[in-house]
C-alpha cells in the first residue's frame, strides 16, 4: 500500500523535469531567434564605419598635401537589440560585437584601393594635432559621446582608426 504515495512522487517529478526541460528550451530558442534578428543592424553599422574608413582614406590619398588630419563623425545608434555593441578594426575588416558576446557579431571588410601605404588601427605617436582633437581608441563602444574615423597621412603613409572627440574640443 506505501507504493501509491511513491508512484505519485515519481510521476509529480518526472513532470516538473519535463516542464523544466520545455521552458528552458523555449527560452534558449527565442535567445537564439533574437540574436539572429540583430545580425543584419549590426552588419548595417560596420559597412557604414567601413563605408566611412574608404571615404577618408581615398579622400587622403588623392590630395597632394603631404601631412593631413582627417576627422569623421559617426553617426551611429545607441544600442542594437536594446543591447550595446562594440566596434573593432580588425586585418582589413570592421567587426562590430553584440555586448560582450564573441559569437554574435557582423564584419565588413575594409575595401580600399589606393596608392599609399595604409595602416589601419595603427598606433600614431606624435602626430601635430590629432592628440588634441581625438582619444584614439582600439575599441568603440556604443553609446560614446562622440564617436568617429579618424585618418592622418604622414609622408605617404596613411594611418586610420576610430576614436571619441575629446571633451575639451567641444
Amino acid at each position: 500500500m506505501s507504493s501509491a504515495p511513491i508512484s505519485h512522487m515519481i510521476g509529480t517529478m518526472a513532470l516538473l523535469l519535463t516542464s523544466l526541460f520545455v521552458v528552458t528550451s523555449f527560452v534558449l530558442l527565442g535567445t537564439m531567434t533574437q540574436m539572429d534578428l540583430v545580425k543584419p543592424q549590426l552588419r548595417e553599422v560596420a559597412e557604414y564605419v567601413a563605408s566611412n574608413i574608404v571615404d577618408l582614406v581615398t579622400l587622403a590619398d588623392q590630395t597632394d598635401v603631404a601631412n593631413l588630419i582627417l576627422v569623421k563623425k559617426l553617426i551611429i545608434p545607441a544600442s542594437v537589440g536594446e543591447r550595446g555593441y562594440r566596434i573593432e578594426l580588425s586585418d582589413g575588416s570592421v567587426i562590430v560585437y553584440l555586448g560582450t558576446l564573441q559569437t554574435v557579431r557582423a564584419e565588413t571588410p575594409i575595401n580600399l584601393n589606393t596608392s599609399s601605404e595604409v595602416i589601419i588601427n595603427g598606433e600614431i605617436v606624435g602626430v601635430n594635432g590629432l592628440n588634441e582633437l581625438v582619444e584614439v581608441k582600439g575599441t568603440l563602444f556604443s553609446g560614446s559621446g562622440y564617436p568617429l574615423v579618424w585618418c592622418v597621412k604622414e609622408d605617404g603613409t596613411i594611418y586610420v582608426g576610430l576614436g571619441v572627440l575629446k571633451s575639451s574640443t567641444l
